[in-house]
């Protein structure tokens, strides 16, 4: 079998523990680095996560999911992650079926440019290019998109981090650009963030798995996956 499309590099390090993975589905690619990190958060935090996941409607090649990973938990906590992370995306990530629940809701391929759209104070607003929504915890914005060099897309991000006296960070958020009708108003936004609730969430929340420290099992575990996403 053909494994040039799984990379993994190794570096030397006496700091905090990094995993970065960056996993591209339809091009059916994984790339993890391992590293330290001198200026890590972590000098309060045990563990850092952000999970960044991208889908790009309109060249959807480009879609993929960004997993940076950073502990001071245990020795090669980052190998025990990543281990476990990617298990539990091989047998329960479907990200080709995302794509099309999201695309259903937010994408368009035949229309024009105009939209019609949710704007602040729940007015409806032409918009020439598409419509916009962003949100976290605390902030919904919900406007029209005129900037032609974006495209139609939607990032999932989820932070998590924990801190030394056990309190739990959560800094999610939700923004995306679309072009079909109402598909920054309130109905749609429900229905992303179902889908996320549903299938995305269980993929943010911190493992506390035993540990596997084999590199070899690692190399072993990104051929597997490797072969599922072809």
């Amino acid at each position: 079998m053909n494994t040039s499309n799984c990379e993994i590099m190794l570096i030397n390090s006496t700091s905090a523990c990094t995993a970065a993975i960056n996993i591209n589905f339809f091009k059916h690619t994984i790339n993890i680095t391992f590293a330290g990190n001198q200026e890590s958060v972590l000098t309060y935090w045990p563990f850092s996560l952000s999970m960044t996941t991208t889908f790009h409607f309109e060249t959807k090649i480009r879609s993929n999911m960004y997993i940076e990973y950073l502990c001071l938990t245990e020795d090669k906590c980052e190998l025990t992650y990543t281990m476990n992370i990617l298990s539990k995306l091989i047998q329960n990530f479907n990200f080709a079926q995302l794509f099309d629940n999201f695309s259903m809701v937010l994408y368009d391929n035949n229309r024009n440019r105009t939209s019609v759209c949710r704007t602040k104070s729940d007015n409806i607003e032409m918009c020439i290019r598409r419509c916009k929504l962003s949100r976290t915890r605390s902030n919904l914005e919900q406007i029209c998109d005129e900037n032609e060099f974006n495209n139609n897309s939607l990032k999932v991000y989820f932070g998590r981090a924990l801190s030394n006296n056990n309190n739990r960070i959560n800094t999610d958020s939700v923004t995306y650009q679309c072009n079909r009708n109402f598909c920054n108003g309130n109905d749609a936004m429900k229905y992303v963030d179902k889908v996320i609730d549903v299938e995305m969430q269980q993929f943010a929340i911190q493992l506390n798995e035993a540990s596997l420290t084999n590199i070899n099992s690692l190399i072993i575990l990104c051929i597997i996956a490797t072969r599922v996403l072809l």
